[in-house]
């Protein structure tokens, strides 16, 4: 893995790391897993937390920058969620035609 890998939106990278940590998190009750490989779920953690400064996202405050140096997101639950994120990340599991992390995310510079 690269050790300063980004994104040219570095924006997009909030609401899947709050999907996917919340389906890991409790994606089991919907019969969902975490769409992500354990090496894909670090990557993404390093990459919010290497462009950190340049996101704007609207849900950035939901994250809690110590999660992302230890990648984790054990503190995501629905109640401390907007609406919108779980029920994306109900579609997301359950939408076999998804785009795949990476490939949304292809255009890392």
């Amino acid at each position: 893995m690269k050790e300063n890998k980004r994104v040219s939106n570095p924006d997009m990278l909030v609401p899947f790391y709050l999907m996917a940590g919340w389906l890991y998190e409790e994606g089991a009750q919907f019969g969902c897993e975490s769409p992500l490989s354990d090496r894909e779920w670090d990557e993404l953690c390093q990459m919010i937390d290497n462009q950190w400064e340049e996101i704007e996202h609207f849900n950035k405050d939901v994250i809690k920058r110590g999660s992302l140096k230890a990648a984790t997101a054990s503190y995501l639950r629905a109640h401390n969620l907007p609406n919108r994120v779980v029920l994306a990340a109900q579609r997301w599991c359950k939408d076999t035609e998804a785009p795949n992390y990476m490939d949304v995310l292809e255009e890392v510079v």
